[in-house]
């Protein structure tokens, strides 16, 4: 009975221990064989870019609020235009005129052209006098400035209109990236000063930060493979490349910076989530040690 009793209780026993190192045994024990080296990490966005305006204004239209999806040279908002709209109007009514005005001193200038070709002909046959032929040289000279100036006035016209659409051109604020809106600091009917308007973050491509010890110093290179393990149970691990190694070692950790980046075209991942980096055994990292 009681070696009974001692067997059943060795049972329990082997079981508890078994049971308590299943749970004491890190996670990254139970990845795939080939991966083994495992560091914290973060993930941040590709760029942030906070968006503002280089002229001075008050919103007309918000087209986009905070985490909403842009596309690059999407429109986010419109400032309002109505001067600058007037002024281009006016710019236009004016170049017809040009227009207008090149028109008749070209005819001009050919109808006197052709009468000074007559007189100079003939002043060649001492049909005329000098003076005739002098008068008719000066009205010709006279109408092709006034042409040449007619021309230049439309060209200034045309510097003119293009200015200002310029100025209407940089009152519609587009996305510099395709991303998702962070922030939204103003609204329509507010003014833009020198102050942002909005914050964009580009999250395709993603980075993952994390930091590592010194002793794997030279061991960590260039597109180095690694893979992604987020916080997040229910999204599947993503795999990265090594970006970027710093090379600088902080004196005090003894740790230093190391940035992967991975795709995430479908934007499965957020940003600002803890993850586990883990790299590949093939590094042959731990030999390096």
């Amino acid at each position: 009975m009681k070696k009974g009793l001692k067997t059943c209780f060795k049972k329990i026993i082997f079981n508890f221990l078994i049971l308590f190192l299943m749970l004491i045994i890190p996670q990254s024990a139970f990845l795939e064989e080939n991966w083994d080296l495992e560091f914290e990490g973060i993930t941040t966005p590709y760029e942030t870019v906070e968006v503002g305006c280089s002229v001075v204004g008050v919103i007309d239209c918000m087209k986009v609020d905070r985490s909403d999806f842009v596309k690059k040279n999407q429109v986010l908002c419109t400032l309002d235009a109505s001067v600058e709209k007037a002024q281009v109007n006016l710019v236009m009514a004016k170049l017809e005129m040009v227009d207008t005005s090149i028109d008749l001193q070209q005819v001009r200038y050919e109808f006197i052209k052709r009468e000074y070709d007559r007189k100079k002909a003939l002043y060649q046959k001492d049909a005329i006098s000098f003076y005739e032929r002098d008068e008719a040289e000066t009205n010709m000279k006279a109408a092709e400035k006034n042409l040449a100036e007619a021309i230049e006035q439309k060209q200034v016209a045309q510097f003119e209109l293009k200015h200002i659409q310029e100025i209407v051109n940089r009152l519609t604020i587009k996305s510099p990236i395709a991303g998702v809106v962070v922030e939204r600091y103003l609204t329509s009917g507010e003014l833009v000063n020198e102050q942002p308007i909005l914050k964009l973050a580009q999250l395709d491509p993603l980075l993952v930060e994390t930091i590592v010890s010194s002793r794997y110093w030279g061991t960590i290179q260039k597109d180095t493979k690694v893979k992604i393990y987020p916080e997040i149970p229910q999204i599947e691990n993503f795999e990265g490349v090594v970006t970027i190694v710093d090379q600088i070692i902080d004196a005090e950790s003894g740790m230093f910076g190391v940035r992967i980046e991975l795709l995430n075209q479908d934007y499965a991942l957020p940003a600002g989530l803890k993850c586990r980096v883990v790299f590949n055994k093939n590094t042959d990292l731990e030999n390096n040690e």
